[in-house]
C-alpha cells in the first residue's frame, strides 16, 4: 500500500499533488462531520426518547421552550443538508 501511494505521488506533478492533497484533507474534514453528525443524532434519539428529567444534557436544551418540539429535529437535519452537497 505504501508502494501504491508513493508510486502515485511520484507520477504527480506540483498542481496535481496539491490538488491530491486538498481533496484528501476536504475528505477527512467530510468523516469528521459525518462522525459528529452521528453523534448529534444519538443525542436527539435519545433526547426525545430518554425519560426528560433525567437527562444529563438538560442544560443544553435550555433554549427550547418545549421539550417535546420539533425544532431540534429541525435544526439538525437543516445542518446536515448544507453538507451533503459535499459528499
Amino acid at each position: 500500500m505504501k508502494q501504491i501511494i508513493t508510486n502515485t505521488i511520484a507520477i504527480l506533478d506540483r498542481a496535481e499533488r496539491r490538488k491530491w492533497t486538498a481533496l484528501i484533507l476536504m475528505d477527512i474534514v467530510m468523516s469528521v462531520l459525518d462522525i459528529v453528525f452521528l453523534a448529534l443524532l444519538l443525542f436527539i434519539i435519545q433526547t426525545y426518547t430518554g425519560p426528560a428529567h433525567e437527562s444529563r444534557f438538560a442544560f443544553l436544551l435550555s433554549w427550547l421552550p418545549d421539550h417535546s418540539s420539533v425544532l431540534l429535529l429541525v435544526f439538525f437535519f437543516f445542518s446536515a443538508l448544507r453538507i451533503l452537497p459535499g459528499s
